[in-house]
């Protein structure tokens, strides 16, 4: 939706769930949310019976579309539905970055694009190592990362030398340095 508007229903409706892809544990989870709610409903006698399957994918589709609001040091500071910038495929070289002013998200072109160009958003922290970035992907999207950077054209020999670097320049302190 346009001018900040927020997000109707329906729009939420029309996002990716991965319904059914979700392990055990965070099924179970969603399982136990979606029973307090209706829980939570059942104590209103005006409301109509909650559809529990209707519930159970919605908790998917925020569970897949969510992301941090950060402030401009970057640390986050909640989460946000955003169904616009949802839309945006990963890449881990982005044609664009999220940024916010306040709780107001929006999408900058991180190099020059064309007309007819995809806007790419990164998932995952683009400095991470490529394992760093796949765990992170699987876990949190259910997908492994075929970009030009991680598994497709160009992938290899750089980005294994900047792996090494990145795992060479890490505090080896749990508690930081």
């Amino acid at each position: 939706p346009r001018g900040g508007g927020g997000a109707r229903y329906g729009d939420v409706v029309g996002l990716e769930s991965k319904y059914g892809e979700w392990d055990d544990d965070r099924m179970a989870m969603f399982a136990q949310v979606a029973y307090a709610v209706r829980d939570f409903e059942g104590g209103n006698s005006t409301s109509e019976a909650v559809d529990m399957r209707e519930v159970f994918e919605l908790l998917c589709r925020l569970r897949s579309n969510v992301c941090a609001v950060t402030d401009a040091d970057l640390r986050i500071r909640g989460v946000g539905l955003y169904v616009c910038a949802s839309l945006a495929n990963h890449d881990c070289r982005p044609s664009a970055v999220a940024s916010f002013e306040g709780t107001r998200l929006q999408l900058r072109a991180a190099r020059d694009l064309r007309e007819g160009d995809e806007v790419t958003v990164s998932y995952v922290d683009v400095a991470d190592t490529r394992s760093g970035r796949a765990r992170a992907l699987l876990s949190r999207f259910l997908f492994e990362c075929r970009c030009s950077r991680c598994g497709g054209d160009g992938a290899g020999g750089q980005e294994a030398l900047d792996d090494c670097v990145k795992v060479g320049l890490r505090c080896p302190s749990d508690r930081g340095c």
